[in-house]
């Protein structure tokens, strides 16, 4: 009676051990997937586009490598 137990024992955690290895091989290609979706994205990517600095002023459109616009700013070189 024990062996029979032992048996259905083992042949469980053959069950198991099969679940949990399609979960493994289902995670290891849901990653490299994701992998791949951003490598394309960032190859898609402008390499001028920073972070989402806006290298343009949003008021005249000078060019002012994200710094603050010389032509709006009201310091007058103070």
């Amino acid at each position: 009676m024990v062996f029979f137990w032992f048996v259905i024992l083992v042949v469980f955690m053959l069950m198991m051990y099969t679940v949990f290895m399609v979960l493994v091989w289902i995670a290891i290609a849901v990653g490299i997937l994701i992998v791949a979706v951003l490598i394309v994205k960032a190859k898609k990517t402008n390499p001028r586009e920073i972070a989402g600095m806006d290298m343009r002023c949003k008021k005249c459109g000078t060019e002012t490598g994200g710094m603050m616009c010389p032509k709006c700013n009201k310091t007058f070189g103070v």
